[in-house]
C-alpha cells in the first residue's frame, strides 16, 4: 500500500505541476493580448505655447502601435483648430508611410492629400503597390504629417486666454480589405501668452 500511495502522490504532484504550467501559460497569453494597445493617431507636441504674434511653429500628426498583421494601407484624419487665433501655412507628408514604402520595394508608394476648410485640416494618405495588393505593410510608429501654423491673434488682457484644442477627429485607418482598423485618437492644445 505504501508504494501505491507514493504513486498516487507523485501522480497528483505531476498533475498539479502540469495545471500550474498550463495556467501560467494561459495567463501570459491573456495578459499579452490585453496589453497590446490599439493604434493611436495623436498630435505632437501635445501642448504648444506661443510667445508672440506671427510666430510660426510646427505640430505633427503621428501614429503609434501599428502592427504588420493589421495590413494597414490608408489613413484619414481631421484636425480642428480655432481659425481666429491660428492660420495654417502648410501641411507636408510625414516620413512614416514614405519610408515604409521605400523599404518595401520599388513597386510601393504613397499618395498624400490635404485641404484646409474653415476651422479644420482634412488629410488622407494612401499606401499602395502596383500591381495590387501589397504584401508588406507599415508597422510601428511615426509621423503622418507636419502642419505649420502661424499665431494670428494675441489678447491684450490676461483674460480671456487665447487657446484652443487641436482636436483630432473623423479619423479612419483602413486595411487592405477596406475595413476600418479599430484605433484611438488624442488631441493637442495650443495657447499664446497674453501681452
Amino acid at each position: 500500500m505504501e508504494e501505491s500511495s507514493r504513486i498516487k502522490i507523485k501522480n497528483k504532484t505531476l498533475l498539479l505541476t502540469l495545471a500550474l504550467i498550463i495556467g501560467t501559460c494561459t495567463l501570459k497569453i491573456a495578459t499579452s493580448e490585453i496589453t497590446q494597445q490599439q493604434p493611436t493617431i495623436y498630435v505632437s507636441p501635445s501642448t504648444y505655447t506661443a510667445t508672440h504674434i506671427s510666430e510660426n511653429f510646427n505640430i505633427t500628426t503621428k501614429i503609434r502601435n501599428l502592427t504588420e498583421d493589421m495590413k494597414f494601407i490608408g489613413v484619414q484624419w481631421k484636425l480642428k483648430f480655432n481659425s481666429t487665433i491660428l492660420e495654417v501655412l502648410n501641411v507636408t507628408e510625414g516620413d512614416f508611410l514614405k519610408s515604409s514604402a521605400a523599404k518595401a520595394g520599388p513597386d510601393y508608394g504613397t499618395y498624400f492629400y490635404w485641404i484646409t476648410v474653415d476651422d479644420h485640416i482634412l488629410s488622407f494618405t494612401l499606401y499602395y503597390k502596383e500591381p495590387w495588393p501589397p504584401e508588406a505593410f507599415p508597422k510601428g510608429e511615426g509621423t503622418l504629417a507636419t502642419i505649420t501654423f502661424n499665431s494670428t491673434y494675441r489678447p491684450t488682457q490676461v483674460e480671456p486666454k487665447a487657446s484652443c484644442i487641436l482636436e483630432t477627429t473623423d479619423t479612419m485607418l483602413l486595411n487592405v480589405n477596406s475595413t476600418d482598423i479599430p484605433h484611438d485618437s488624442e488631441n493637442g492644445y495650443y495657447e499664446i501668452k497674453p501681452l
